[in-house]
């Protein structure tokens, strides 16, 4: 299976994944295109077994430079991109599972059309389809900018988005996550309630139980993440559920192989004010009169004189602002 799933020749057979939307260049050794966890555990094994550092890709959408490969193997997770199935819990949330390489847009259209692949499904997930169809919609809350971002990616990052005003980021979101080691063993772990194995940190003391039967002990950073909108380090706290500790974690702790996540009952009605103010302490007023009085808000967003100046000059010599 090894020799047909590791391609080498990087540059001069797959330079398009030499780099991502930063536009930063890097270099790779080889590259693999896993089609189940499976195809990851092999390609995760051969380079374990050749020294080789991994680079974890899926849709390649981020801005910073994270799947710009240093050398090493490029593992690109952009071919499982199958929706593996759905359910409804007692209270009537809806949960669905997804293979890392799916992407935002994938599931919304999915969503809508209420249109899915159900080959492999169970018949449980069928069932859940058919409630679905007849019901309201649902939704992947957090509404990153970028749709075409991959579920693996947008986990890692614990991506948000306009919405996470109303919603909170990716994190709150995910109730379970498959999870490989660079040696093929795997963390399967969800949320309390949820059913399954759902572990706790003890203050920072953690424990982890992996599908072998090993069990991988530690201790969690001890800084304190802030209140405000952070995506710097692995997020850390005490008794803290450990399926967060995956969540934004950029790859580093292992590869997302399957995630299931809860959507969101789409509100009857969406509509959009813009409001122009003479100052910004007007405008500040203004979001601090619309948190505080206007419960259903999904998001603000704040152009300054300077954007809205930005936009017109931009509008008189560039076409794409015409």
């Amino acid at each position: 299976m090894r020799e047909n799933l590791i391609q080498a020749e990087v540059g001069e057979r797959f330079p398009d994944y030499l780099s991502d939307e930063s536009r930063r260049v890097g270099a790779a050794d080889s590259i693999s295109f896993p089609k189940s966890e499976a195809e990851v555990r092999e390609s995760m094994l051969w380079a374990s077994e050749h020294g080789q550092l991994v680079t974890i890709q899926c849709g390649l959408t981020g801005i910073a430079g994270g799947a710009t490969p240093d050398g090493g193997h490029i593992l690109n997770l952009s071919q499982m991109n199958h929706v593996l199935g759905m359910r409804f819990d007692a209270d009537g949330r809806l949960y669905v599972t997804v293979e890392p390489g799916v992407t935002l847009n994938a599931l919304s259209e999915a969503l809508q059309t209420r249109a899915f692949d159900t080959g492999g499904w169970s018949d449980s997930s069928c069932r859940a389809l058919d409630h679905y169809r007849q019901g309201d919609g649902f939704a992947f809350p957090p509404d990153l900018t970028e749709s075409g971002a991959c579920f693996a990616g947008v986990v890692a990052n614990n991506g948000s988005g306009a919405r996470t005003y109303r919603y909170g980021p990716t994190r709150p979101h995910v109730s379970a996550l498959r999870v490989m080691l660079m040696d093929g063993d795997v963390i399967a772990l969800g949320r309390e309630g949820a059913g399954g194995y759902a572990p706790f940190a003890d203050e920072r003391r953690f424990a982890l139980h992996t599908e072998s039967g090993r069990i991988l002990e530690g201790e969690l950073p001890g800084y304190t993440m802030p209140t405000v909108k952070n995506a710097a380090g692995i997020y850390a706290a005490d008794d803290m559920a450990l399926l967060d500790l995956f969540v934004g974690s950029e790859g580093t702790l292992g590869v997302i192989t399957e995630i299931e996540v809860q959507l969101t009952p789409l509100p009857p009605m969406a509509c959009g004010i813009t409001a122009f103010l003479p100052s910004e302490e007007a405008a500040l007023a203004f979001v601090q009169g619309v948190r505080s009085e206007v419960d259903a808000t999904a998001a603000i967003e704040f152009f300054s004189a300077e954007a809205l100046d930005l936009l017109r000059s931009q509008r008189e010599t560039n076409p794409a602002f015409k």
